[in-house]
């Protein structure tokens, strides 16, 4: 298989996305096989799917941190108002 230059790659994409061309027209353009632009196609699409799909799921990761994080200064924030209302009411007690 023929490695193409990332530069060539673009240009084809630029073309095919802007709706210039079908993969024949494209081929015929760059003096390639329809076959080796659908492949080019197809691999930089399957990488933009990839690439969102991990993007999701770094997205739902932190969501899920976020969500943990919350949990715990909600709990821990509990726990401090019912510390200082214990405080207060030994003061209270001491002091009569």
């Amino acid at each position: 298989m023929q490695k193409y230059s990332d530069e060539l790659k673009i240009q084809i994409l630029n073309d095919y996305q802007r709706n210039v061309f079908g993969y024949k027209k494209l081929a015929k353009k760059y003096g390639m096989t329809r076959e080796a632009i659908r492949g080019i196609i197809i691999t930089s699409y399957r990488i933009k799917k990839r690439d969102l799909f991990l993007n999701m799921k770094n997205k739902d990761d932190e969501l899920e941190y976020y969500r943990t994080a919350l949990a715990y200064w909600k709990t821990y924030a509990k726990n401090l108002e019912e510390h200082m209302k214990d405080e207060k009411a030994k003061k209270k007690f001491k002091s009569k």
